[in-house]
């Protein structure tokens, strides 16, 4: 395959120009026409709330619905505003629902603390046989042939030999044996 031979022309000379050498005028062109759509879009989402310089009562209602009914469903604050701005606004908008929300008996009763982790507490581990030991009574059981309802458990931490023994009554006498 050979290069064939041609003869340059400078763009102001070439008259008849191919789509190729005006494709940057063709983008720029795109990208303002663009920008200015996206602009009129943000224009129109901004002014499709309802602008209310009302009575309280109004706000009153607006709040209760959206907040204290079954749709409304007590959402929290950043919840609700998201859900308001959609539709109304109003001047101290914020100020109120963070009030309404913070006055809701129902919200503060049903209201999830900080839960703060606390760390577990390891104590010292046994270094010998018997040195620390674990008991523990099991029961209600069924009754055996012998009259037993319970066992009481025990169990070595070092070596974490464990015995079982049935017993009839969870009374300290039984336990004194062990």
């Amino acid at each position: 395959m050979a290069l064939e031979e041609y003869e340059y022309k400078a763009g102001r000379l070439n008259t008849n120009a191919d789509a190729l050498s005006q494709i940057s005028v063709v983008t720029r062109a795109q990208r303002r026409k663009e920008k200015e759509n996206e602009v009129e879009e943000e224009e129109c989402e901004e002014n499709t709330a309802d602008l209310i310089t009302s009575t309280e009562d109004e706000i009153t209602t607006i709040l209760h619905e959206y907040h204290d009914t079954p749709i409304g469903g007590h959402p929290g604050i950043k919840r609700m505003l998201n859900r308001i701005k959609q539709e109304y606004k109003w001047k101290g908008m914020r100020k109120d629902i963070e009030e309404y929300v913070g006055a809701c008996e129902k919200c503060q009763l049903n209201k999830l603390g900080k839960v703060t982790e606390v760390p577990m507490v390891v104590g010292e581990s046994p270094s010998a046989a018997f040195e620390q030991c674990a008991m523990d009574i099991v029961g209600h059981l069924t009754v055996s042939d012998s009259g037993n309802k319970y066992l009481l458990t025990f169990q070595d931490v070092f070596t974490k030999f464990s015995r079982a023994i049935p017993i009839p009554d969870q009374e300290a006498n039984p336990c004194k044996e062990f």
